[in-house]
Order: structure tokens, then sequence, then C-alpha cells
């Protein structure tokens, strides 16, 4: 009977011992926390040539003109949208360009001329492969040619009121060379006048010295 006694408990803790064994929890690997890196969105073309727009109305006369000749010969030898619009942006802060500043007005008109043609294959929604302007770009770009159209009002404007000043000039001159002439007359026809006046009186005088 003490043998069973002892041996009993010995082989109710192996078994608690090898269950023990069996149901320890697994170790949880914590979860690594990642972050999300998010890029900024890049810029549309119309933003790009906003800002550029803004640091070429900074630009002197002679810098801008500098800069308008590169940018030419830039999009001359690639005829990208970008290009086009950069140098259409050009055009139009253009001095010789704006009405009354330039001292041959022929150089702001054939100015816009060019500017018009850089602007009509956006505005009209036919890029030079044939596909479509990104929406940014034509938006700028019909932007810009409402301004050229305006500018080009004014500057008639500006001609019709000059054409007609120089028509009024002309008729005050012709109105002040005619009252002169009417003064000339006048005085002369005084001269006579007071001339007749004096042979009458003359006249008179021996006229009275005979009766007497």
């Amino acid at each position: 009977m003490k043998k069973k006694i002892i041996v009993l408990p010995v082989f109710i803790v192996a078994l608690a011992v090898a269950s023990g064994c069996a149901i320890q929890p697994t170790a949880v690997t914590p979860p690594v926390e990642t972050r999300g890196i998010v890029e900024p969105a890049p810029k549309l073309a119309s933003e790009l040539l906003l800002n550029y727009s803004l640091e070429a109305r900074a630009m002197s006369a002679a810098d801008l003109t500098t800069e308008k000749e590169r940018v030419r010969t830039e999009f001359g030898l690639n005829k990208s949208e970008f290009n086009r619009m950069k140098l259409a942006i050009l055009l139009a802060l253009s001095p010789a360009s704006l009405p009354n500043s330039a001292p041959n007005p022929a150089i702001g008109i054939s100015e816009d001329i060019e500017l018009s043609s850089l602007l009509e294959p956006i505005t009209y929604g036919v890029t030079a492969n044939g596909g479509s302007p990104a929406p940014d770009l034509r938006a700028l770009a019909t932007l810009i040619q409402a301004l050229v159209h305006d500018r080009k009002k004014l500057r008639d404007q500006l001609k019709e009121t000059q054409s007609r000043t120089q028509t009024t000039r002309r008729d005050e001159a012709s109105s002040q060379t005619e009252a002169r002439i009417l003064r000339a007359k006048v005085e002369e026809l005084e001269k006579k006048l007071d001339a007749l006046k004096s042979i009458e009186r003359s006249v008179s005088t021996k006229g009275d010295a005979r009766i007497k």
C-alpha cells in the first residue's frame, strides 16, 4: 500500500508537467507599425507656367527680350505645348505689344499675330501630335487669347482716338487760318473805309471853303 501511495503522486506530477508543456501559450509578435509616405502631387503645367509668368514680369525690358529670343529658339527645337505656352506668355508680356508703348506700332501688331498663331492650336483643342491638350493648358491659353483680343480692341480704339485728335487739330488749324484771313480782310476793309471817310471829309471841307 505504501508503494502505491508514493508512485501515484509522481505519476500525477509527470502528467501535469506534460499537460502544462502542451498548453503553454505561444509568444505573440507585436505588429510592426508602418507609416505610408505620401508624396506631393506633381504640379500642373499651368501652375508651372503661372509661376514662370510671375518671374517674367519681374524681368527688365532688356532681360525679357533676351529671354523671349531664347525661348523662341527653344520652341523651334522642341514644339511642345509647354514651350509653346512659355513663348506665348513672353509675347503677351512684351512691352512692344502694349498699346502706345512701342516706337513702331507694327512691332506690337506682328507680335500679337504671332501670339494668336501660338495659342490657336491649344484653344481649338488640337496639339502637335494630333491629341487633345490638357484642360488646364487650354483654359490658360483661352485666357491669354481673350487678353490679346481686348488689347487689340484697345489698340484700335487708341488709333481711332489719335486719328480723331489729328483731324480735330487740323480742323482747328484750318479754322484759325480762316479766322486770320477773315481778320485781315476786315482790317483791310476798315482801312479802305477810313480812307473813304478821310476823302469824304476832305471834299466836304473844300466845299465849305468855296461857299465862304
